[in-house]
């Protein structure tokens, strides 16, 4: 049997054949305790003909590994140590973490790097790590020049590039189809796998053609009919002299676990679900479909603190508990109940994201996941407001 890792691979070549072959703790029934301090591993399985977390059959008999592990639990309060910001309290483990990170000097000379790339005539001088607690990501920001260059303080790996566009040429426009042109020129110029990303979305910053002096290109990598959101390409540029304002990448990779899951399998999950957590609420309304989406602890969260679940999202953040759970990218059906009957202050629906292999429910957001989304073909550009926007 193949490992994931070699799974994915596969899929990955497949996938790229392919593209060049066209055009261009009650939560989850068992829980799992975990010590933030000292990480544990853990195996468990998930065999969906039993059905046991709603009382469900299903029709596959296939065992898959359990992808939700409980989340972990901490709150935020900044203090600086050297050149960074971490969380008070947290001082020990941080300090360790950051002894794996890459040194100053060495983000210093990928700064270098990534400015000799985009061409810019300057050599970096500073720089200070910033840790986004939230996610508890590092990250090296290095300055050359007018720029401002972000490293991710783990594996080295360039993440965005930032110069103003004070004293530059702002005076030129263009059209969405001239932007649109330029913003397929520079992915075909700096990225290197760029056959591999579609673009999703074409916009400006002031909202009209005539006015705007940044225009802004967003690509996404697609699998079949469904994009990872997780793994773009951002290109930010001034018409006219067409030179770089922005440029941003991120690269979560896509599990492509398999569909084991039918769509009513689902729904019925995040129906029993939801009746654990708002027994009183009337659902007038469900949507399901398949996306690829990263876990988080939202609906684990909405279960937690039930009442409390809408005050504790809105506290401050030196008193807001935060949840922390594996960044993995999976193949989810998205199940939105629309509540009927609501009282003022309530949540009006909620978007549960079930796994598409194992059942679990691995996150959620308090919306409607689909209210945003296009409606129209994925491969018809339409005009919306200040640029194009593709499903």
């Amino acid at each position: 049997m193949k490992n994931n890792k070699q799974y994915i691979e596969e899929i990955y070549k497949k996938e790229k054949n392919l593209r060049n072959s066209k055009i261009k703790n009650k939560f989850y029934q068992t829980e799992f305790k975990m010590n933030k301090f000292a990480p544990i591993k853990m195996v468990a399985t998930f065999v969906l003909a039993i059905g046991i977390t709603v009382g469900i059959g299903y029709a596959s008999v296939v065992t898959y590994q359990k992808v939700w592990k409980e989340p972990e639990e901490y709150k935020i309060t900044y203090k600086k140590i050297g050149d960074a910001y971490i969380v008070e309290g947290e001082e020990k483990i941080l300090e360790e973490e950051m002894a794996d990170c890459i040194s100053k000097d060495e983000a210093l000379k990928k700064g270098n790097e990534v400015l000799k790339k985009f061409g810019i005539n300057a050599e970096t001088q500073t720089g200070s790590m910033l840790i986004d607690s939230s996610k508890r990501e590092k990250s090296w920001v290095v300055y050359g020049g007018n720029a401002s260059i972000e490293i991710d303080a783990t594996n080295g790996e360039f993440k965005s590039l930032s110069i103003p566009s004070t004293g530059r040429d702002v005076s030129g426009r263009s059209t969405k189809e001239e932007a649109l042109e330029v913003g397929y020129d520079f992915l075909n110029r700096y990225q290197e796998d760029s056959q591999d990303y579609e673009i999703v979305k074409l916009n400006n910053n002031m909202g009209t053609e005539e006015d705007s002096y940044i225009w802004y290109a967003t690509f996404e990598r697609k699998y079949g009919e469904l994009y990872n959101h997780y793994d773009y390409v951002n290109i930010g540029w001034i018409p006219g002299i067409n030179e770089i304002y922005s440029y941003s990448v991120e690269s979560k990779k896509f599990e492509n676990n398999p569909v084991e899951l039918s769509k009513e399998d689902a729904i019925k999950i995040a129906e029993e679900k939801d009746k654990q957590i708002e027994p009183d609420a009337q659902i007038k309304k469900i949507k399901a479909d398949i996306r690829i989406e990263k876990m988080n602890s939202d609906a684990y969260e909405r279960e937690k603190f039930g009442d409390e679940y809408q005050k504790q999202r809105e506290l401050p953040v030196g008193e807001k508990t935060y949840y922390i759970t594996e960044e993995r990218v999976r193949k989810v059906w998205i199940v939105t109940l629309k509540y009927d009957k609501i009282k003022e202050g309530e949540l009006s629906g909620y978007s549960y994201f079930v796994d598409a292999t194992t059942g679990e429910i691995i996150g959620g957001e308090p919306w409607d996941y689909f209210e945003s989304e296009s409606d129209i073909d994925q491969y018809n550009y339409i005009e919306n407001g200040s640029g194009l926007v593709i499903k």
